[in-house]
């Protein structure tokens, strides 16, 4: 008998022969070695029934013959599907097997339990330290670890301040954010899906998804943001994401050197309006102020540190602390040292430019504080400073 290659669910007859055809004994003993693979009845119809090897052996009078069977495909996982390479990649890489032996279940909706558990195993499920604030995530659950670990790393934040929603089906919005929150890429397009608009929270992540063919939406113009994300979406994305299987968590400087930074978002919210509301928001200490250099010598960190620490500080401590937020959520950003033009010349200041959609925007936290406005707003536009001989602050 020939060795085969199956789909789960297929039944093959290998058709055995018998010679001589006049034989006194056909009587044929059909046994597997592994009836969770491959079952077979007593005329040697082979049925796959789950994924992996199996041999199947026949026996007549003294004479046997045998066939290894390989269940290699899931019984709902065609070849001309999009998700099919996805699928077999996540299954070859650990992370995620199929709803049972036979099945992918890829129109199955997935749970937000189990999309940041897929996002936790592509990532060789690291261990994790700290607690999470959320009351519906048992420490025992299998999605446990995989929470603490995306909340940790500032990937989710929960329904709720407290509540994560586990059982709650997981979004097309929320699998997208994830994913961006992961990688920290800013996109350089605008949304181009008419269900996409600013400034919803998956604005960004939906841009950046559709700029590196993360997703091409639901339709050329419609995105679905609402709408539950099927496995067979989540593991294309994952996919789509990586395709190598690699960790996809981009550990950069925002998790290795600001903490502080990362503490403020998880209190205000993780968006950047919030950030530039807080550090706008902080008391103003400055000129002459024996502990508050009125020059940008001690650099980003020293004067972001002193903002976090004491909640207050001059336009470098607004800028700082708002900088080092930024650069947390993934933005493209400088804090700027310089001059704002007045009639002896100019005043010493600093501010912060934000990559944004292409174009270079200006958040001033300074000015926000003593004027209002001063969030994202273009170099030269009426009502603002005009800012002269500036150049990016050192670190």
């Amino acid at each position: 008998m020939k060795d085969i290659t199956v789909r789960a669910r297929e039944t093959i007859d290998p058709g055995l022969e018998i010679f001589p055809a006049d034989a006194d004994d056909q009587t044929a003993l059909w046994v597997s070695d592994n009836p969770k693979v491959a079952e077979v009845d007593e005329n040697g119809v082979i049925t796959a029934v789950g994924l992996g090897e199996a041999t199947v052996t026949v026996t007549v009078a003294e004479f046997t013959a045998s066939c290894r069977v390989t269940v290699k495909y899931f019984s709902d996982v065609p070849d001309s599907v999009f998700y099919h390479d996805a699928v077999y990649w996540a299954l070859a890489n650990g992370i995620t097997n199929g709803v049972n032996d036979a099945d992918f279940g890829p129109d199955q909706t997935c749970s937000r339990a189990m999309a940041v558990t897929l996002l936790y195993r592509v990532n060789a499920s690291p261990k994790t330290s700290g607690k999470t604030p959320f009351t519906d995530v048992p420490a025992d659950s299998y999605y446990a670890a995989a929470v603490n670990w995306a909340y940790q790393n500032g990937i989710v934040t929960g329904t709720s301040a407290t509540v994560f929603s586990p059982n709650q089906n997981c979004t097309r919005a929320q699998i997208v954010s994830m994913l961006w929150r992961c990688k920290r890429q800013w996109p350089q397009k605008r949304a181009s899906f008419s269900d996409v608009v600013s400034p919803a929270y998956y604005y960004y992540p939906a841009a950046w998804a559709a700029e590196r063919g993360v997703t091409t939406g639901v339709s050329p113009t419609r995105f679905a943001p609402d709408e539950p994300c099927a496995r067979s979406q989540i593991v294309t994305f994952l996919f789509r994401c990586q395709p190598k299987g690699d960790a996809i968590l981009n550990k950069s400087a925002w998790q290795l050197y600001y903490p502080k930074a990362e503490a403020v978002l998880n209190s205000v919210g993780r968006d950047i309006r919030s950030a530039f509301r807080w550090s706008s928001g902080l008391t103003y200490y400055g000129h002459g102020k024996p502990d508050m250099p009125d020059s940008p010598a001690p650099g980003s960190e020293w004067f972001a540190d002193f903002g976090f620490a004491n909640h207050k500080g001059n336009c470098y401590t607004m800028s700082a602390t708002f900088w080092e937020m930024a650069v947390s959520l993934g933005y493209e950003a400088r804090q700027m040292t310089g001059k704002v033009a007045n009639n002896r010349g100019g005043a010493i200041h600093s501010w912060v430019e934000v990559d944004v959609g292409g174009r270079t925007c200006v958040c001033d936290a300074s000015f926000a504080h003593s004027h209002g406005g001063g969030y994202m707003f273009s170099y030269g536009k009426k009502g603002t400073w005009r800012y002269i001989d500036y150049t990016v602050m050192k670190r």
